[in-house]
């Protein structure tokens, strides 16, 4: 059977997937827990004032070296955070009947992830810089997301909230001849990036977790409406 150009693309993309999914995660860590006490959690909120935001649980892992002497040969270390966020909607602010700020579901935690190169003493903490012909890196930042949701949010005392955001940015490179990343073009509407964090999310949640459409409020400033993804888990 002879294949089409487009049927050939389609398996090649199929099986690049299959390879992605199964890939083996990177050993993680949780480097810092800064949350606040259950004490403190109830003294606020009984007092008024909601949830405490900005509380942050952030994890580690380093990846192999890439095998590019240009470009990330020592490997790369990557920082995933998870950031306790309120939702702002201007229609029921400061603070009106719609919206209680004791209310759990007016609070997401912020999922971003960001990487630096090894070895390089100018590199610093880039959410753009990533060795994207690393396959491990995806599975281990959604083996990381699973981990906190089964692991480390039911311990600390805000785990009542449990909506999640992240946002899919366009595809970046590291252009040898500028000395810098450029945008992948092609990446308009929803990213590729995107679908496969959502893909991977999708295999990774506990039963019952669906990804919402974005809440009043919760519009970010780094991306469309079609890459910023809100899910909840039971």
């Amino acid at each position: 059977m002879k294949l089409t150009r487009r049927q050939l693309g389609k398996l090649i993309n199929e099986a690049l997937l299959t390879e992605l999914f199964d890939s083996p995660p990177y050993p993680f860590t949780v480097a810092e827990m800064n949350v606040v006490s259950d004490a403190h959690a109830e003294e606020v909120i009984a007092s008024g004032g909601g949830k405490v935001t900005q509380q942050d649980v952030l994890y580690e892992f380093t990846t192999d070296p890439s095998g590019d002497e240009a470009y990330g040969s020592e490997g790369f270390a990557y920082h995933v955070s998870f950031m306790l966020d309120m939702l702002l909607d201007p229609a029921t602010m400061p603070w009106e009947s719609e919206q209680d700020p004791a209310d759990p579901w007016n609070y997401f935690w912020t999922i971003t992830f960001e990487s630096m190169e090894i070895g390089n003493r100018n590199a610093d903490y880039d959410i753009m810089q990533t060795y994207q012909n690393d396959m491990r890196v995806l599975p281990t930042i959604s083996s990381i997301v699973e981990n906190f949701v089964t692991e480390v949010l039911p311990e600390i005392p805000d785990n009542d909230v449990k909506s999640f955001s992240f946002v899919g940015s366009p595809t970046h490179t590291f252009d040898h001849q500028k000395n810098h990343f450029v945008e992948v073009p092609a990446d308009a509407g929803q990213t590729r990036r995107t679908r496969i964090y959502l893909a991977m999310l999708k295999k990774k949640l506990p039963p019952g977790a669906q990804v919402i459409p974005i809440p009043p409020g919760g519009n970010h400033s780094a991306g469309s409406d079609e890459n910023i993804i809100f899910f909840k888990v039971p």
